[in-house]
């Protein structure tokens, strides 16, 4: 099998009920976990199995562009009372592979959790966030 590296990547935003693209974001962490739990029997010292029981994925953004529109209109952030905060739609990001356009992870049902952003006279407003992924999904699945 021939392996090649990949020399770029970037990161396209959709919204997750249209599949609408609606912008990029750049310097993408994504730190991927699974839960597990122990199976003990009382007298072993040893566990029996450690089955896994939960798997939960969350990503932070260096810099997100939404296209012509605020962010909060889309659900990049969301605003409002309570009722809104809820009813937001959740996001899609692809990392795509620059070269071959093929995409490499898709992070899907994301949702916000915090944002920071600065202003200075030295670069244009950035923002940056982090999200909870409902399920990352990749191209062999």
């Amino acid at each position: 099998m021939a392996y090649k590296a990949i020399s770029g990547a970037s990161c396209k935003v959709y919204l997750s009920a249209t599949g609408q693209e609606i912008g990029w974001a750049t310097g993408v962490d994504v730190s991927e976990n699974i839960q597990t739990q122990r199976v003990d029997i009382i007298g072993d010292l040893d566990s029996q199995e450690i089955v896994p029981t939960r798997r939960t994925a969350t990503m932070t953004v260096n810099a997100i562009r939404i296209q012509r529109t605020p962010m909060e209109s889309l659900g990049a952030w969301n605003i409002g009372d309570s009722q809104d905060v809820i009813n937001a739609p959740a996001l899609d990001f692809a990392i795509i592979d620059d070269n071959t356009g093929e995409t490499l992870v898709l992070l899907e049902g994301c949702r916000p959790t915090t944002r920071a952003f600065r202003v200075d006279s030295q670069s244009l407003f950035s923002e940056n966030l982090s999200f909870e992924i409902r399920r990352l999904k990749y191209p062999s699945e």
